[in-house]
């Protein structure tokens, strides 16, 4: 009898330790399968990503290249009829007025009815102000330099060799052909007759048809 006994004690006690593993297994896969489980996970994950990357300070070099874009500047080349001519550094918003004003103001015998105050300003630009009934140079009228003078119009019928000269790529021997021709064929039907003379191509012609007239 009590051998009987001493073997169901002994049956009971491995059951227990085999009881207690098998229900940690069950709590531990109805946790895992929880729906709730992976999106808790996922946020605690986020959470903390945001909150390194919130916490971690700009570096030095981060901070001087925000500061220089917000600061760039450039330089201009102010000429002509100012107070104080000379090369100035402005913003890279600033406009011809600006560049002006920098350079003493314009003088009072200064034409600025051929000065366009409102145009934004590039690096390098030369900014020539002319003087009442001054023509401005023929080498501050270009694309290049950005000059900020209004173009006149050339009427090829009545120009003289100097008017002519102030055309984009017109130089002294040109102006001259065209005056030949002017006389020869008793003067241009059309501005696209200039094509006809030697040297002057469609792209010279498309750079100057603007300023042309008959």
């Amino acid at each position: 009898m009590l051998d009987i006994f001493e073997v169901i004690k002994t049956k009971t006690t491995l059951v227990k330790p085999i009881g207690v593993g098998i229900l940690i297994i069950v709590i531990g896969t109805v946790y895992l399968l929880w729906p709730g489980h992976e999106q808790s996970e996922k946020g605690i994950q986020s959470f903390s990503s945001t909150q390194t990357s919130q916490s971690i300070p700009k570096s030095e070099s981060q901070v001087k290249s925000t500061s220089k874009q917000t600061s760039a500047v450039i330089m201009v080349d102010v000429k002509g009829a100012v107070n104080k001519p000379g090369v100035y550094q402005v913003d890279t918003s600033d406009r011809v007025q600006s560049a002006i004003l920098k350079a003493g103001g314009q003088r009072t015998e200064a034409d600025m009815t051929q000065v366009n105050l409102a145009q934004r300003l590039t690096d390098g630009q030369v900014l020539y102000v002319p003087i009442k009934g001054e023509q401005v140079p023929t080498n501050f009228a270009n694309e290049t330099v950005a000059s900020s003078q209004t173009k006149t119009t050339i009427n090829l019928n009545t120009a003289t060799k100097e008017e002519l000269q102030n055309l984009e790529g017109i130089g002294e021997k040109k102006a001259d052909q065209i005056l030949d021709y002017r006389q020869e064929h008793g003067g241009f039907k059309s501005i696209e007759e200039l094509k006809s003379i030697s040297g002057i191509g469609t792209k010279r012609f498309e750079a100057i048809k603007e300023q042309l007239a008959i």
